[in-house]
This record gives structure tokens, sequence and C-alpha cells, in this order.
């Protein structure tokens, strides 16, 4: 399988994550702190994740949530086949997944949702398939509807800008998947960082960053660094 499709990382599934802050409850509470009137999780409820991958967060939101309808989306088939086999062990009724880029969601018919939510996703794709995700949202989301989305951004990521073009190119060189390629490039970021020159002389704490980053799964620095479309906003 080749590395990249449209500049995204396909070869490695996504690791399995839940996050609780694109969790219904979570989102309520955040949005009722501001005054904001939220949708009302007693009666039920819809909710579409864009970017879905092996569908572990929206498994467990799901079994949390019986009262809710869960759609999980992904352009990727091998990681929803290995959402699909969790549904049939777990037996879980109300999941529902659509193999789909976000411009071909757009073309199907769907009811309209009270959450939309996609993590991980918005600063590693094309602006492209950005887009569509603000013209889904603006076609799905119900009125008092939450969207949530997640992104790197600047100045927190602002430092690592260098560091992951390093890693792209040199990625661009190596063999074998993407996972054993961020392995590679971590690995030489690192050994330039001991050398405490230009960079890393001026931000010193970029090379504890790097160590941390070690410590992930290989999987997760692959999607996280070694797409073409890289960009904190």
């Amino acid at each position: 399988m080749m590395n990249l499709h449209d500049g995204y990382v396909v070869d490695v599934p996504y690791p399995t994550f839940v996050h609780r802050q694109a969790m219904p409850t979570w989102l309520n509470m955040v949005v009722q702190q501001q005054g904001i009137q939220a949708p009302d999780l007693k009666r039920p409820f819809r909710y579409l994740e864009l970017g879905c991958a092996m569908g572990i967060h929206l498994h467990l939101t799901a079994a949390a949530h019986p009262q809710g309808h869960f759609v999980g989306v992904d352009f990727n088939a091998q990681q929803l086949l290995v959402a699909q086999e969790g549904i049939e062990r777990t037996r879980i009724s109300n999941i529902e997944l659509i193999h789909a880029s976000f411009s071909e969601l757009l073309t199907q018919q769907l009811e309209p949702f009270d959450f939309i939510v996609t993590h991980g996703v918005w600063s590693w794709i094309a602006q492209e398939h950005q887009q569509a995700i603000v013209q889904l949202v603006s076609q799905l989301l119900k009125p008092n509807g939450i969207f949530y989305c997640s992104y790197m951004s600047h100045p927190g990521a602002t430092h690592f800008t260098s560091v992951q073009k390093l890693m792209l190119e040199m990625s661009q060189h190596l063999t074998g998947d993407s996972a054993s390629k961020a392995t590679q490039t971590v690995h030489f970021a690192r050994r330039l960082a001991q050398t405490q020159r230009g960079l890393f002389e001026k931000v010193p704490s970029l090379a504890d960053d790097l160590t941390a980053l070690a410590q992930d799964k290989p999987s997760y620095i692959a999607h996280d660094f070694l797409s073409q479309h890289w960009q904190p906003q």
C-alpha cells in the first residue's frame, strides 16, 4: 500500500483514542457554561464523527448514550473494517458506519445532527477537504447543535514547524511503512537536538518535546507529522 493518499498517511492505522472533550455530556457542559442552549440528551439525538478511524471513541460514546444515534465516517476502508468488527462483537445497535470522503458525504441524503465532531483531522488535510467539512456543518448541523473541531494552532505548535518539515522531507527518502519512517525521523531530529545549535539553541525546550514525542506510538507520530498538509492554524 502507498504511504500517502492525497497527502495523508493511510498505510498505518490511526491509534485508538477516546476523546472526553468530544463526548455529548462534556460538550453540553461547556456550551451551557457560556449560557447557550445545548441539545437535550434525555431525548433521542444524532451524533456524527468525521474521521472516526477504527471507531473506539464512537463505540464507547454510543454505549454510554443508548438514546443517541451515532454515525462514523472515514475514507479508509481498512479502519472501518475494524470498527465494524467491534460493533459485531458488542452488538451495540445505535452505530452506523459510512465509507466516504467528506466531499462524497456531501452528496448523500442524511438527516441533520445535534453533534458533529472531528478530532485530529483538520490540521492534517488539504484545504479542499477542510472546506468540505465546513459545508457539511452548514448543511447537517441542527439549530442549537454543537460542532467540535480540534486542531493544532500557533503559537503552541510554532516551534515544531521546522521539525515537521525536516521529518516529512526525510521520510520521502526512507523505506518501510509510515510508522517506521516516523521512528527514524524522530530519532534523527533528536540527534540534531543534542547539538544544541540553531533552532535547538533558540528553543531549548524543543529537545524535551522531541523526547516526549518519541514515547508516543509510531503510528500516532506518523499521522501527526508525516502529512503533506500539516499546518497549524
